[in-house]
C-alpha cells in the first residue's frame, strides 16, 4: 500500500476548528513551529477543547503557562526557539536577493530540524507511553510528524497557519479510485486547470449527501474564542492614553515575529522614522531595540497586544507583512493594511486585499522617504477604511464561529473512530496506481496505435491509388 504511513491522516483544516458533546478525550496537540501565527492558532485549538472538556497536551516551542487551565498540560521543545533566533539573524536582505532559495531553504532544512528536534526531545518522548484519542498536528515543513499518528495508534488532524496548500487532498471524482476513474480524474483536473468556469459562482451548495468535506476552513480562530469573540485584555494605561489622545488617528506597526524591527536595516529604520516624525497621526510601532531613538508620536515596545490595539476606534492603519493571522486580524477588525510582504504567501495575501481594494502595498526592496510618504499618505485615505468595515460585515456574517467549527470536526474524527471514510483515497494505491504509470501507458499506447492506424490507412490509401494509376498507364501504352 503506498504511503501507509499516511493512513491516519484524515482531516485537514486549513487554517483550522469546534461543539457537541462527546465523551472526554485526551487529544495531542503538535505545534514545534516558533512562530507567533503557529502558536497563536495551536494555543486557540488547545484552549477551545479544553474549554469543552477535553484533556489537551500541547507541544510547542515556547514556555506555554496557560492560567486557570487545570486540563492542559504544556511542553516545550528544547532548542526550538533557539533555532528561530539564528534565523532570524540572518539579514532580511537575503530574502530580497533571493526569497525563493532562502524560503525553500527555512522549509526542507528548517523542518527538518523543527522534527528532529521534537521527536528526540526526551519530554515529547516521555509522552510515547501515553494513550491519546486524537493528534492534531501544525503542517509547516513538519510533515514528518503525522507519524505520531502511527505512534499512539490515533488520528491524525492536520492544521495549517497559511491557507490551503497541496498536502490538504480535496477528494476527487469518485471515492473507488479504480482506472477508469483515475483516468477521468487525470482529465477532469487538466480540464478544470484550463477551463475555470467555477470562479463566477459567489456560493456553491452541492447536493452530495454521501460526500463529508475532509478540508475545513476556520479562519479566524485566534480572534473568536469560547464561542464568541476572544476575551479582551484591557490596554495598559500608557497604551490606552496614548491611543485615546490621538485625535488624528493611529497607525499600529509590526513585522510579525520574523521581523521585530531591529533586523530591519538601518537605512529602511531611519525612514520610518523620519516619516512617522512628519505626520500628524501617532504610531504604535512593536520594536524590539529600545536604543533607538524615536519622535513623540511614536509609542515603541517589544511587545503590544496587537488584537485589542486593532480593535481601538481610533486606530486607522496597520502597518503589516501581509502575515496571513494579521490580515484575518485587520478584517476582523474593519482595519486596511499598508503591507511590505517579504516571503511565503505575504505576497498573495497582500495582493489579494490590495485587489479587494482594502490594504495599500509598498515593495519592501523600494522603501524611500517618498515611497512611504505615498503609502501613507494613500492608507489614511477613508475609501479604504470604509472598504475594511465592509469587509469585516461580510467576514463575522458566519452561521458557525470558527471556534464551534474546530471543536465539532474535531469531535467528529473522535466519535467516528477515526473517520476512515474522511481518508483520502489515493491512501490505498499502489506506487503505480498513485503516480498513474499505467494511466499515461494506457494513453501514450493509445496514441501510437492511433498513430500506426493513421499510418496504415494513409498507406492503403496510397498504395491503392498508385496501382490504380499503374493500372491506367499500362492500359494506355
Amino acid at each position: 500500500m503506498y504511503n501507509s504511513h499516511y493512513q491516519n491522516y484524515l482531516l485537514s483544516f486549513a487554517l483550522v476548528c469546534f461543539c457537541t458533546a462527546v465523551t472526554p478525550s485526551n487529544i495531542l496537540v503538535v505545534s514545534p513551529v516558533p512562530s507567533d501565527s503557529h502558536f497563536k492558532i495551536s494555543e486557540a485549538i488547545t484552549v477551545g477543547l479544553a474549554n469543552v472538556g477535553h484533556t489537551v497536551t500541547i507541544v510547542s516551542a515556547y514556555d506555554y503557562k496557560p492560567q486557570n487551565m487545570s486540563k492542559v498540560q504544556s511542553i516545550q521543545v528544547t532548542g526550538a526557539v533557539q533555532w528561530a533566533e539564528e534565523f532570524k539573524a540572518k539579514d532580511l536582505g537575503a530574502f530580497e536577493k533571493s526569497p525563493v532559495d532562502t524560503m525553500v531553504s527555512m522549509l526542507f532544512s528548517g523542518g527538518w530540524d523543527l522534527c528532529n528536534l521534537t521527536l528526540t526531545d526526551p519530554a515529547v518522548r516521555a509522552l510515547f507511553n501515553h494513550t491519546y484519542d486524537l493528534v492534531i498536528v501544525d503542517i509547516f515543513g513538519t510533515e514528518s510528524l503525522i507519524v505520531l499518528g502511527q505512534i499512539f495508534n490515533a488520528p491524525v488532524v492536520g492544521f495549517s497557519a497559511y491557507s490551503t496548500a497541496k498536502w490538504t487532498n480535496l477528494l476527487p471524482v469518485s471515492y473507488k479510485l479504480n482506472f477508469s476513474n483515475r483516468v477521468a480524474s487525470l482529465f477532469h483536473r487538466i480540464h478544470y486547470s484550463i477551463f475555470h468556469m467555477y470562479e463566477s459562482i459567489t456560493l456553491a451548495y452541492l447536493h452530495h449527501p454521501l460526500q463529508v468535506p475532509n478540508v475545513i476552513e476556520i479562519g479566524g480562530i485566534h480572534v473568536e474564542w469560547n464561542g464568541f469573540k476572544r476575551p479582551e485584555r484591557p490596554l495598559s494605561q500608557d497604551i490606552k492614553q496614548f491611543i485615546d489622545t490621538a485625535t488624528d488617528g493611529v497607525v499600529y506597526l509590526s513585522f510579525g515575529s520574523i521581523s521585530k524591527g531591529k533586523e530591519l536595516p538601518t537605512n529602511k529604520r531611519d525612514t520610518f522614522i523620519n516619516t512617522f516624525a512628519k505626520h500628524k497621526q501617532k504610531f504604535i510601532w512593536k520594536f524590539s531595540e529600545p536604543t533607538v531613538k524615536m519622535p513623540e508620536n511614536v509609542l515603541a515596545k517589544s511587545w503590544f497586544p496587537q488584537a485589542d490595539i486593532l480593535g481601538h476606534m481610533n486606530v486607522k492603519a496597520f502597518i503589516s507583512d501581509g502575515d496571513l493571522l494579521d490580515c484575518i486580524e485587520a478584517v476582523y477588525h474593519g482595519v486596511p493594511i499598508l503591507g511590505i510582504p517579504l516571503f511565503i504567501d505575504q505576497i498573495r495575501n497582500v495582493k489579494r486585499a490590495s485587489e479587494t481594494g482594502w490594504a495599500v502595498t509598498l515593495d519592501y526592496s523600494n522603501i524611500t522617504a517618498i515611497s512611504v510618504e505615498w503609502a501613507l499618505n494613500e492608507i489614511l485615505q477613508d475609501k479604504y477604511l470604509e472598504k475594511a468595515q465592509s469587509v469585516s460585515k461580510h467576514y463575522r456574517d458566519q452561521p458557525m464561529t470558527p471556534m464551534n467549527t474546530m471543536v465539532y470536526w474535531s469531535e467528529y474524527v473522535i466519535r467516528h473512530r477515526g473517520a476512515p471514510h474522511l481518508r483520502a483515497p489515493r491512501i490505498d494505491l499502489n506506487y503505480i496506481q498513485y503516480h498513474n504509470v499505467d494511466v499515461f501507458v494506457a494513453i501514450f499506447c493509445f496514441i501510437m496505435l492511433y498513430v500506426y492506424a493513421v499510418k496504415w490507412t494513409m498507406h492503403k490509401v496510397f498504395w491503392q491509388k498508385s496501382r490504380l494509376r499503374v493500372k491506367v498507364e499500362r492500359k494506355e501504352q
